[in-house]
């Protein structure tokens, strides 16, 4: 993925009643330091700082980070994945019920 781009795992139309976000984990690989995170936002993120992060990783070069309890995400709020920079590999694993 190119940096600062988020990819969206549902967007906040498609969750109306709010969702159960069950696990989540990701890795990510980057040619020098940078930061991944998960977030959750009334809109997509426009860079990794912009959202609220429910899980934030920091890769020097590489790292990964797992979720495992449940979180709610409100009602009108979408989930995505965003990283600072050009990711050169990644593995993305989210588990979530809309209600």
């Amino acid at each position: 993925m190119a940096a600062n781009t988020p990819e969206t795992i549902f967007a906040p139309g498609s969750n109306p009643n709010g969702a159960i976000l069950a696990h989540a984990s990701f890795f990510a690989s980057f040619v020098s330091d940078s930061i991944a995170a998960l977030q959750i936002g009334t809109s997509a993120p426009a860079t990794w700082a912009a959202g609220f992060s429910i899980m934030e990783i920091a890769c020097l070069p590489t790292g990964s980070g797992n979720l495992n309890e449940s979180l709610f995400i409100p009602a009108g709020f979408g989930l995505y994945y965003i990283a600072a920079q050009n990711e050169l590999s990644s593995k993305r694993s989210v588990g979530y019920t809309l209600l």
